[in-house]
């Protein structure tokens, strides 16, 4: 895990070039606190860039960016492949060898023995930018997942990339401000793909490859194909619960691999309960990391303490964070952040606490409700079809309601994934936001219909409806950018074993019916693991990983100082219960980035 820039760029000279991929990779520092690499290659007006996370050979065999063995291959790589060792051994077979104990030259080999074929055939997570000087051709790829961020800006004749937005931003050509960016983090409490607060800033797609061609000035875009699909759906459930068992396994023993120090993320929920206690079989020595607080209706901690009785050998440590703790976080919580985001305060806090302890690398429960079905959503979609074929006047009357839920039905005129997304978890209606940021609604509206690109529904059960909504927009472009921009803060890699592809290629193999939530969420994921995991982790309503956010904002000293750069109007709002304190958080969040 790491920190990467680079720029393309032969208009300028080599000295130019690296000032400006030192002055990005600053901005990153913290994601990469071991060591930092740049390569140039003046003729042709490259210039990479490499922040460095150590976990995966801690020797100097592992700095980059790294040279290919016959001087003609260039990478600089952010994330983990779990498969290298496999890949290895078969590049190995046909005559190419690793020096290193790298993934990262596992990737440079692929690529010299498979060209673009090659980056299909890693599984993990990933994002990198490979200069290829024969052919005069720098690739940025992304894992098919979207769980490594990678950003980019291009022009006539020239390419740059990073990590993060906020590297970018150094640039000149960076500078310009997206104009519609407010309109849409109100709206959806994230930005969505591929809009960011910069204009001419676009993430890579998840599971592409771009080429940028030197020789043209173009740019390419290749997809990535999973080596798991098309895989037939079970008909038998005793077999799918023993598949889940064997691949749940493997999975978590190929991501607790690590040189470094690395550990687990333990909420007291299903999804990192199962994690640990699997993984407690692997390593019975299994570090674990947990949040609790004093405010009971909020705190897991009964919940956590039945998980670790269960590993007697494992290293456990829990924290508890106050009131006074969480605001004098605040003001680095928002100078941490990249793109805004009404969520990952949390994942900033339990981070934090995982560098202390020591660790490097921690697994994450994040993705399974996506693909197990354990958001209200998964029950809610039916609600989305029904009031779909509703009147157009119905949905434009609810904008006259005071009813906060009934008031998202006015996002149904949109259609699509955007409007049923915007229904189940929007933030403000456009009538709020118009009156926010002082413009006409309609000027809203339009901003809303054209950004971004509205897919239909997919077809088809309704569990797989609400999974692709969740999947393609909440973690998508809120969770996993959270997850990753908190944990690189304190230098922290954040793994998400039920994203690797393995698990989902075997999600996708379980009938939709038997994943449907009714009176148990996620049923299937459950019943394979009912043998090790309590019942009372699993029988019992969900939490989810949040904070006492709204009794602090309501009755800390510290809350109204720092909301004090407010309009007074919200925090009356918020303090009359007449508004959510996500809402408020974000009104803050968009003075920060405006102002701050």
């Amino acid at each position: 895990m790491c920190r990467i820039a680079g720029l393309v760029d032969p208009g300028r000279s080599g000295a130019e070039r690296q000032q400006l991929v030192s002055a990005m990779l600053s901005r990153m520092a913290a994601g990469g606190p071991d060591g930092e690499g740049q390569f140039s290659d003046d003729p042709s007006g490259v210039s990479l860039g490499h922040r460095r996370l150590a976990i995966v050979d801690l020797t100097d065999a592992g700095r980059q960016p790294m040279i290919g063995q016959q001087g003609e291959l260039v990478i600089s790589y952010n994330g983990e492949i779990y498969n290298f060792k496999g890949l290895r051994d078969e590049l190995h077979a046909l005559g190419f060898h690793c020096v290193s104990r790298t993934d990262t030259e596992v990737i440079l080999q692929a690529y010299a023995c498979w060209g673009v074929q090659a980056f299909s055939k890693l599984e993990g997570m990933f994002a990198f930018a490979l200069w290829d000087v024969v052919r005069q051709q720098v690739w940025l790829v992304r894992d098919e997942a979207g769980i490594k961020p990678l950003y980019y800006l291009s022009g006539p004749k020239r390419m740059a990339f990073a990590s993060s937005v906020k590297a970018l931003r150094i640039l000149p050509e960076a500078q310009d401000n997206q104009p519609i960016w407010p309109v849409l983090f109100l709206a959806y409490g994230h930005l969505p793909g591929p809009i960011t607060t910069q204009l001419q800033v676009k993430p890579v797609p998840p599971g592409r490859a771009l080429c940028y061609d030197l020789k043209h000035s173009s740019i390419t875009e290749h997809p990535l194909t999973s080596p798991f699909r098309n895989q037939q759906l079970f008909t038998n459930r005793v077999e799918a619960r023993e598949a889940m068992q064997s691949t749940m396994r493997m999975v978590v023993e190929r991501q607790l691999f690590s040189d470094a120090p690395i550990g687990l993320f333990l909420s007291g929920g299903i999804d990192s309960s199962i994690l640990a206690l699997v993984g407690s079989q692997i390593r019975p020595d299994l570090h674990t990391s947990a949040v609790h607080f004093s405010e009971s209706a909020f705190s897991e901690l009964g919940y956590q303490e039945l998980i670790r009785a269960q590993i007697p050998h494992g290293n456990h440590a829990s924290h508890v964070v106050d009131a006074s703790l969480f605001f004098d976080a605040l003001p680095r919580i928002l100078l941490d952040g990249d793109l805004p985001s009404c969520d990952g305060i949390n994942t900033w806090f339990i981070a934090q606490f995982a560098h202390e302890e020591g660790l490097k690398a921690v697994l994450s429960g994040l993705g399974a409700d996506e693909y197990w079905g354990g958001y209200p959503s998964f029950t809610r979609i039916a609600w989305v079809q029904r009031l779909s074929q509703l009147p157009a006047s119905v949905w434009k009357s609810a904008r006259y309601t005071q009813h906060k839920a009934l008031r998202r039905l006015v996002f149904l005129r949109l259609g699509g994934r955007n409007g049923a997304y915007l229904f189940l978890r929007g933030l403000f209606v456009p009538q709020e936001i118009a009156q926010i940021l002082d413009v006409d609604e309609q000027e809203v509206w339009t901003i809303l219909e054209e950004f971004p690109r509205n897919e239909p529904l997919v077809d088809g059960h309704r569990f797989d409806q609400a999974s692709s909504l969740e999947i393609n927009s909440y973690m998508r472009d809120q969770l996993l950018r959270d997850s990753d921009t908190m944990g690189m803060a304190h230098g922290l890699e954040i793994r998400v074993p039920y994203l690797d592809p393995a698990l989902v290629a075997l999600a996708q193999q379980i009938p939709a019916a038997w994943k449907q939530p009714a009176q148990q969420v996620k049923p299937m994921l459950v019943d394979a693991f009912r043998d090790i995991l309590p019942e009372k982790v699993w029988n019992r309503p969900k939490m989810g990983f949040t904070f006492p956010f709204a009794d602090w904002f309501k009755n800390d000293a510290k809350a109204g100082p720092f909301f004090a750069s407010l309009p007074p109007v919200y925090y009356e709002q918020f303090l009359r219960g007449q508004l959510h304190w996500s809402k408020l958080y974000t009104l803050k969040l968009i003075d920060s980035h405006v102002h701050g």
